[in-house]
């Protein structure tokens, strides 16, 4: 189980602007006074963009979202979750969230889905039962048969601030799930794809695709129909430790 929520620093870079601005980013564990504000961009710029939730149909439902951020916030703050949090930092001292990273570490043996949850409105019921579906789709605890790995950092989201998706910032949170399997002495990462951005991000970060569906069949699969967002197939890809000689440089 990871420790609990502290203010690690992970990583910081700058990138210039076309204007000649330097923008400064610093990717941190995230404190737990700053969560609420962290739910606020992950329903904001998630929930509410991401193709799968926004095919459920809890995106644009008020009642929905409520439920979901009840549940959501059970359910990441068990042990086994790790949220990263990459923050643009400002001259006052004070810094806004752009970009968020989460992951479950599993362990063969050990139960994974412990936390209890109520779902109160139909909409995210179904969003639940949609995920379920998606588990069985592509099986991580067949992938790690496979691999022979006792663990394994399994992605539980990832997103950037639409006016930051073109400073490398998905990249920056896939390298630290790299770090993170170093410092947990963890032999793989890996999770779903479900954006343009991020297969681009995944693919310099040095991820091997292991698994592909076309949109179609997953929505067939899933029971629902995926927006159009120029992906015709999703990917699950992963990555190792020991493939980062391969990564580029941010």
């Amino acid at each position: 189980m990871f420790s609990p929520h502290g203010s690690e620093e992970w990583l910081k870079f700058s990138k210039i602007r076309k204007d000649g601005t330097i923008l400064n980013f610093s990717i941190q564990t995230l404190p737990e006074n700053r969560f609420d504000e962290f739910m606020d961009f992950k329903i904001k710029y998630y929930v509410q963009q991401e193709a799968i939730h926004v095919a459920s149909g809890i995106a644009n439902n008020e009642r929905a979202l409520e439920d979901y951020r009840q549940v959501y916030t059970k359910l990441l703050k068990h042990p086994s979750i790790k949220i990263v949090i990459c923050c643009l930092e400002k001259d006052n001292d004070e810094s806004e969230i752009v970009g968020f990273s989460i992951v479950k570490l599993l362990k063969i043996g050990e139960k994974h889905n412990e936390v209890v949850i109520e779902p109160k409105t139909e909409l995210m019921r179904r969003f639940l039962e949609i995920f379920e579906r998606l588990e069985k789709i592509f099986v991580v605890s067949d992938l790690m048969k496979q691999y022979n790995i006792d663990s394994y950092l399994d992605d539980e989201g990832l997103a950037t601030h639409p006016d930051y998706r073109s400073y490398g910032i998905a990249q920056a949170l896939i390298k630290i799930r790299i770090m993170l399997c170093k410092t947990y002495d963890v032999p793989m990462t890996g999770g779903w794809v479900t954006s343009r951005g991020t297969v681009i991000a995944a693919t310099r970060q040095g991820c091997v695709k292991v698994f592909e569906i076309s949109q179609e069949e997953l929505g067939k699969k899933l029971g629902i129909e995926l927006p159009d967002n120029e992906l015709t197939h999703y990917i699950y890809y992963i990555v190792s430790p020991s493939s980062e000689k391969n990564v580029c440089k941010l």
